[in-house]
This record gives structure tokens, C-alpha cells and sequence, in this order.
């Protein structure tokens, strides 16, 4: 189970927690739980109260806990902006890929999108190191001379 995965499960359940790079700690009255991101270890606090919902909670923990370190962690996404407001809307573009024709276009949005109402085509937005390594020269190219700058997208 990937980390981004085990946060939106805690959301979707309502679950109150904070994280920082090493873990991610539930607290509240009922125990407090930490689960460690790069090694294979939980810590409940002795106090934990087993209810339905908390049992839940810690099997998920436990699927996590499963999951080698090393593979928690999504690969990093970026996302490139093209200029800062170029249009007369003042609106930034993005850079995108057209998923069905392989071909590359400025949008207004930077999200990877399917069945888009301008016209029923798929596109996606974020991209991986590796997808970027493999981008067309031009594309590169413009990336260099900072026309299309790089910027990560938050998980």
C-alpha cells in the first residue's frame, strides 16, 4: 500500500492525523498510533481502545505495515507552467499530452483529464522523471530555456 493511498483512506474515514517525512501519528483520546513511512514498525500507545472502527484502523495499518518500505512511496509527479499570465484572461497554460494522439498542447489546467468537453479527448498533465526524460527534443528544449518551468505536484 503506497502512503498516498493509507492518507486517503484515513480521510475518507474521518481519521485525525499528522505526518511529517519519517511517520505518521494518529492522535485523539481514544490511543495514540504511530506507523513509521521507512522501516516496518507500528507503535500503539497501551492504552489503545479496541472498537469496530479502530479495528479497521489497525488492519490497514497492518496491509501498510506489509508493504515494503521501499515501496510506499508514489514515484514524484511534475506538472510545467508556460509563462507567468499570457493570455488576455490572465490565466496561465499548462503543458499537456494529448493521451490519444501522443500530441503535446498548452491547456488551462495542469490535472490529467478524460472525455474534456472541448472536444472528447483524454489528457494528462503530470508527469514522471522518466516521462520527462523521454520527452520530444523540442519539448526538452524548451524546458532548458526555462520557457516551461517544473514545478512537482503535492501528493
Amino acid at each position: 500500500m503506497k502512503t498516498s493511498e493509507l492518507r486517503k483512506w484515513l480521510d475518507e474515514k474521518g481519521w485525525y492525523y499528522t505526518e511529517d517525512e519519517n511517520f505518521i501519528l494518529l492522535g485523539g483520546s481514544f490511543a495514540r498510533v504511530v506507523v513509521y513511512k521507512k522501516a516496518y514498525r507500528i507503535d500503539f500507545k497501551e492504552s489503545s481502545i479496541l472498537s469496530e472502527r479502530s479495528l479497521e484502523l489497525y488492519k490497514k495499518f497492518i496491509e501498510y505495515y506489509e508493504t515494503p518500505p521501499s515501496e510506499r512511496e508514489d514515484e514524484k509527479k511534475y506538472y510545467f507552467e508556460f509563462g507567468d499570465k499570457i493570455d488576455k484572461k490572465d490565466k496561465k497554460r499548462y503543458l499537456n499530452l494529448n493521451t490519444s494522439s501522443n500530441g503535446f498542447f498548452f491547456h488551462h489546467d495542469w490535472e490529467d483529464v478524460e472525455d474534456l468537453e472541448e472536444g472528447g479527448i483524454s489528457f494528462k498533465g503530470e508527469f514522471t522523471q522518466q516521462e520527462i526524460d523521454d520527452f520530444p527534443q523540442e519539448i526538452k528544449g524548451a524546458i532548458e530555456c526555462g520557457f516551461l518551468r517544473k514545478m512537482e505536484v503535492d501528493t
